[in-house]
């Protein structure tokens, strides 16, 4: 369907509105079909006649739709779920897809074509990207990774600084340094459901703890430790999934200062840490010692760059962290951020 060519004569609204509606029309109609692959925003532009940023923000509007999706290298296709959305299934429009959480597309052309420049310029050397990387990022990875944590005041030094292919094997291994079978970890009451499936895997015993408007709640989280003797503390303390909750700053200086005085190490995945304006300081900042933190790009910038940013809290944690998660991913390729 790479010749797809929509008719807008007939849709009296702006052009890239438009060519979004005709996309929906064309599912519904069954002309286009799941995989279909749609032309290229240039070409389409030529073909119709009209400027590249219309198509281009037409398709962006598509997309947030939910009607196709782009495959880098490849093109523009219709999703399989579109037909779900706009065709059998559009008779029942209370039925919505909560399943995954995913950051809002850019929809503005000037950034878009930015982008795209920048996935050229890094292309040009793709002859040294398809050898072996170093573990943990290449220098260059760990500079624009400084680069994005110094935002929420963290200058982590490059020895306890590591890329990782996704916050899921992040955490796997670094659960997988602190605790062992049978041990119990502690975690919000109603946490994120990954983690759950990471401390099954590893047959740990995670113990949720009462939560009140501004978190964990500290006595509970002092009481259970002199009873239970965690090997971490586990938080998503931004924009908790699933509740969206967000621990208190004065709350997070109190589990702190628990955490110390029972030596817990703390876990902070932290996946929605860059999304508020004004947040609390990340629990890396004010208890860099005892904290191991977790900061993806999949959820502030789009869903599909699996990079998580793992800051170990000393020198020999990251060792360890290293050699844990080395043993199953050997590298990953990193996305360089570079920040004007």
């Amino acid at each position: 369907m790479s010749e797809w060519t929509p008719d807008l004569s007939r849709l009296n609204k702006p052009r890239y509105l438009a060519i979004a509606d005709a996309i929906a029309n064309d599912i519904q109609s069954g002309r286009l079909s799941p995989s279909d692959r749609l032309p290229p925003q240039r070409k389409l532009a030529r073909r119709l006649d009209i400027d590249y940023t219309t198509v281009a923000r037409g398709y962006v509007e598509a997309k947030k739709r939910g009607l196709i999706e782009s495959r880098v290298g490849q093109g523009t296709f219709v999703r399989a779920s579109a037909t779900r959305r706009h065709g059998p299934m559009a008779s029942h429009p209370e039925i919505v897809d909560l399943s995954m959480n995913l950051p809002p597309e850019p929809d503005d052309p000037e950034l878009l074509d930015r982008m795209q420049d920048g996935l050229e310029a890094v292309g040009r050397d793709l002859v040294s990207l398809l050898r072996y990387q170093g573990f943990g990022g290449a220098q260059a990875d760990k500079d624009a990774a400084a680069t994005w944590l110094s935002r929420r005041a963290m200058v982590p030094l490059q020895d306890r600084l590591f890329i990782a292919p996704g916050a899921h094997p992040a955490l796997l291994g670094i659960l997988g340094i602190l605790a062992k079978a049978g041990d119990v970890v502690f975690s919000e009451s109603l946490t994120y459901p990954g983690t759950r499936s990471i401390t099954a895997q590893l047959g740990l015993r995670l113990v949720g703890l009462p939560m009140d408007d501004e978190g964990v709640d500290a006595d509970a989280f002092a009481d259970a430790c002199k009873r239970l003797t965690p090997r971490a503390l586990y938080l998503n303390p931004t924009l908790l999934n699933p509740t969206t909750h967000t621990i208190s700053e004065p709350r997070r200086i109190a589990i702190v200062a628990i955490a110390r005085r029972f030596g817990v190490p703390i876990i902070e995945d932290d996946p929605y840490g860059f999304l508020p304006t004004c947040g609390p300081p990340p629990f890396a900042a004010l208890a860099p010692d005892m904290t191991w933190h977790v900061a993806g790009l999949a959820k502030c910038l789009g869903a599909g760059l699996r990079i998580a940013y793992v800051v170990a809290p000393d020198i020999r944690s990251g060792w360890l962290f290293a050699s844990s998660v080395r043993t199953a991913t050997l590298f990953s390729i990193a996305y360089r951020i570079f920040h004007g």
